[in-house]
């Protein structure tokens, strides 16, 4: 038996052997929000066996690989599509990620066997996913249009706050019903930066629910008043 044998890794020590080889790899990853997560004592946050698989990994050209682009969405949803650890009071991220994913384009070209385009890993960053509120992240909203823009996107697209700004993920929740984009904290430049002046969308949200809960107990009124007045007239003969 080797000496350096150390038995079964532990969740917190699995970045330290893989680093063994994959210098590059771990020094990106240290940058990300998984790895901050993990040294703050989340040791259920996302490392590199959670992605890549242990004994089973694979190229991740190779279509069986779990970090395989095409596969990405479905990887990344083992965590985040996981209500109870996403809403713990550590995380806070709604569980609807995927969910929102495959309502957008990007997802519906994927489905179809479309390969250039864009899965989680293009966006956030495989190995150096940041916190949205990071001005380092890809997804801040600053660097949004860069993200979107780079070679094999939308390259040489002027990308303006509008374009850049669409609500990929922070759109009406399949789940709830309720309006998912959250502006509280947010300062008014990125408010504008993302809804302009006036947040259209979130009225024509409000709107169409007044407007649908009123149609339907208009309706719902007078089927009753209907059934009510036929029985009344029964009731004469």
């Amino acid at each position: 038996m080797s000496g350096d044998f150390v038995g079964r890794p532990t969740r917190n020590n699995i970045t330290g052997i893989c680093s063994k080889c994959h210098v590059k790899e771990t020094e990106d990853y240290k940058t990300s929000i998984h790895w901050d997560a993990i040294q703050k004592g989340h040791p259920e946050a996302a490392t590199c066996t959670d992605c890549h698989g242990i004994h089973e990994i694979r190229a991740i050209k190779d279509p069986n690989s779990s970090s395989n682009h095409h596969n990405s969405p479905v990887t990344c949803a083992k965590c985040h599509s996981n209500n109870e650890m996403m809403s713990a009071w550590y995380y806070g991220i709604k569980a609807d990620r995927f969910d929102t994913y495959k309502e957008s384009f990007h997802w519906r070209a994927l489905d179809r066997g479309y390969t250039l385009v864009a899965t989680c890993a293009d966006c956030h960053e495989n190995h150096k996913t940041k916190s949205h509120t990071d001005p380092t992240s890809s997804t801040y909203p600053e660097n949004i249009p860069k993200t979107c823009g780079k070679e094999n996107c939308h390259e040489g697209v002027n990308f303006d706050a509008k374009v850049a700004g669409g609500l990929v993920h922070d759109k009406e929740s399949l789940h709830t019903a309720e309006l998912k984009w959250n502006k509280t904290g947010m300062d008014s430049n990125m408010k504008d930066y993302f809804l302009g002046p006036f947040d259209l969308a979130y009225w024509i949200a409000i709107f169409f629910k007044i407007l649908t809960t009123t149609v339907i107990g208009f309706f719902t009124g007078m089927v009753i008043l209907d059934f009510l007045s036929r029985l009344k007239i029964q009731r004469r003969f």
